[in-house]
């Protein structure tokens, strides 16, 4: 309303109550004053409320001390204390104000709402609204656009409130003188440090002191359908000191939750926060190297299981069921090269090559391993072992000048012991056992001190026998 025509229209109030005990009607006799102490100025007004005024044409004002000014406007018997500015406006009911231009004298701008305000133009559906304030020392609400024509108060549902035509999208556009580096629009909710920004230079920001909180529905970051409460289409990225992606069921004790996913210590850590069950770190941990590790932060392999204190460290490979022809299997290198555990036949290892242990010792039904490559409790089936010792062998029996013991010193030995010189006795070898590649080398010694005494033996048989058979050419 521009100052013109508030000058005019304070002007015709003026002349209205300039003679308040009498009425007023302007020299055209269609407009007719039969209300006391009313006044009707133009054409074809009627002012038949108590102190009601009109101006303009074909306009009333039937309700008591109520006014009417413009073209085709009514203030309805009910509308006391009413006010109608426009054309095709009008009041129903007290302390109603309606300004602007109704459609036509079949669709009036309507206000049915006491100590309200109603504003349009060119429509019966009011632009702009003001509700009235509940108490004196309150305030009304104010709404833009298709409130419905018999709404109550309720009906403006917050202190601002828009609402869109049919097909027409409710938009409120805040827009900065120009749009441009450095330039921005804001809107502030609750206080400063609260508020939703268009920045030229970031794009949308949402800004807060405390939470971001949505209480129902799905969010959904470049979808427009989101099937989950957080769809996202694209990328997320999580930075800081502190930044973990955190999981929770209802019942988690902790503000954490119960699990956590970060990025730490050159790699991702599944972790277990404080508060929850089993707190603590590296759960699991996939390193920048590519490498995986359980229990541990410096995986050493592509897969790396730590204990923690006081525990074994187990990775358990189970079949569905453990039962006849079922089996469980880690294959290594390709198909051929495994460690398979059936039902049927126990523990298998599996190699198109050769098995090849290159420290520490193994045992088989024994932990008493002491210092020995292989101890088994139980028997050996092979078709063939092969037992290197060269330092061991007993070749040197042949040397020239080894000392062989006598035949008389061997017997005297052999009653004395009941056992050959070197050769453990029965008691050693149920106390200590055998070491085969000894006892081989020594059995070999026997053998060879054997074969030395057969020699000497045969020696001793030659000679007599030459000698036999001199003795008989001289008996001849």
């Amino acid at each position: 309303m521009n100052t013109k025509l508030i000058f005019f229209l304070a002007g015709l109030l003026l002349i209205s109550f300039g003679n308040l005990w009498g009425q007023c009607v302007n020299c055209d006799p269609s407009s007719n004053a039969s209300g006391n102490f009313s006044s009707a100025l133009g054409h074809s007004n009627t002012s038949s409320g108590y102190a009601s005024f009109t101006a303009g044409a074909n306009s009333s004002a039937i309700g008591a001390t109520s006014i009417s000014l413009g073209l085709f406007n009514i203030n309805t018997a009910e509308a006391y204390y009413s006010t109608t500015i426009g054309s095709y406006c009008k009041a129903m009911a007290n302390e109603a104000i309606v300004i602007g231009h109704g459609a036509n004298e079949n669709n009036y701008l309507t206000n049915r709402h006491s100590y309200s305000l109603m504003m349009g133009f060119n429509s019966y559906k009011s632009t702009f609204f003001i509700s009235t304030s509940p108490e004196e020392d309150k305030t009304g609400r104010i709404a833009i656009g298709d409130i419905p024509d018999f709404c109550t108060a309720q009906d403006v549902r917050a202190k601002f409130h828009i609402r869109s035509d049919e097909d027409e999208d409710a938009i409120m556009f805040i827009e900065p003188f120009s749009w441009e580096e450095k330039s921005w629009a804001e809107i502030k909710i609750g206080d400063k440090d609260h508020s939703v920004k268009a920045s030229y230079d970031n794009g949308l920001e949402f800004n807060t002191a405390k939470n971001f909180i949505f209480n129902d529905g799905k969010v959904g970051i470049g979808i427009i359908e989101p099937k989950q409460k957080l769809d996202v289409n694209g990328n997320i990225i999580l930075s800081g000191q502190q930044a973990s992606l955190l999981f929770a069921d209802d019942n988690s004790k902790g503000e954490w939750g119960e699990w956590g996913i970060e990025y730490q210590y050159g790699g991702l850590n599944f972790w277990k926060p404080d508060g929850s069950n089993n707190f603590g770190n590296n759960f699991l941990f996939l390193a920048d190297s590519g490498n995986v590790g359980i229990g541990t932060k410096t995986p050493l392999a592509k897969l790396h299981i730590k204990s923690g204190i006081n525990e074994v460290a187990v990775m358990f490979i189970e079949p569905n069921e453990w039962k006849e022809n079922a089996c469980a299997e880690i294959k290594i290198g390709d198909n051929e090269h495994t460690v398979k555990a059936t039902y049927n036949n126990g523990l298998e290892f599996n190699t198109a090559k050769n098995f090849i242990f290159n420290n520490g010792s193994i045992g088989i039904g024994t932990t008493n391993i002491n210092d020995y490559k292989l101890a088994v409790a139980g028997k050996i089936h092979a078709q063939e072992i092969k037992i290197e010792h060269p330092d061991q062998w007993s070749d040197f029996v042949f040397d020239d000048d080894y000392d062989l013991r006598s035949i008389s010193d061997l017997e005297t030995f052999i009653n004395e012991n009941n056992h050959l010189p070197e050769i453990p006795s029965a008691e050693e070898v149920n106390e200590n056992g055998v070491n085969v590649g000894e006892m081989e080398a020594k059995l070999l010694k026997k053998v060879e001190e054997l074969t030395l005494y057969l020699i000497e033996q045969q020696k001793v048989i030659d000679k007599q026998q030459k000698d036999i058979s001199i003795l008989k050419e001289k008996i001849k």
